[in-house]
């Protein structure tokens, strides 16, 4: 019998996003580094086993600040010292992301940015977790290009036959005595 496992799941930090209550931008950096706070701190005080972030920690997809960097940098490192990280990316999230230290393998921080993985089948990371295999798939944001790219031939099918085919890969790669 499988155990429970703690899955925290977060998304959408938008680090460097500027709202207009106003005729001036507002920063909102201050009330996203609160809300971050309380993500760790709940973390840390709730046995969590697993932490998934769906995307758009940045708001700025070419073009993030070097402070913004740090405090992705900063959230995601400690993150990763409470449980194993699983990142995928949105469509806002910074494209140099992937070339950053912290997604090396030799952390605890598991970047998903691809649809599919080098061998055409869909991107995931198997970790085990309390001694279980636990398998996680990632639907990143793709953009046109990218689909374009890998869907010469079917350019005419909708997004919705494309996303129909990955989620079919997925099932066939679901383990039945892992967490999927």
């Amino acid at each position: 019998m499988k155990q429970h496992i703690r899955i925290l799941h977060t998304a959408d930090w938008h680090i460097g996003l500027e709202s207009w209550k106003t005729d001036t931008p507002t920063d909102r950096t201050s009330e996203i580094k609160e809300a971050l706070q309380f993500i760790l701190q709940y973390s840390r005080n709730s046995n969590i086993d697993l932490i998934i972030i769906s995307g758009d920690v940045t708001e700025h997809r070419t073009s993030p600040s070097a402070i913004e960097h740090e405090i992705v940098l900063h959230y995601l490192n400690e993150l990763s010292m409470i449980a194993p990280v699983i990142f995928v990316t949105g469509n806002h999230d910074w494209v140099g992301l992937p070339q950053l230290d912290v997604f090396s393998q030799k952390t605890n921080i598991h970047l998903i940015n691809r649809f599919y993985g080098p061998d055409s089948s869909p991107s995931s990371r198997t970790l085990y977790i309390k001694g279980q295999k636990v398998k996680v798939f990632g639907l990143p944001y793709f953009d046109i290009r990218n689909l374009i790219k890998k869907y010469t031939d079917k350019i005419s099918d909708t997004s919705r036959d494309i996303l129909k085919e990955h989620l079919y890969k997925i099932n066939e790669a679901c383990e039945p005595d892992a967490w999927n």
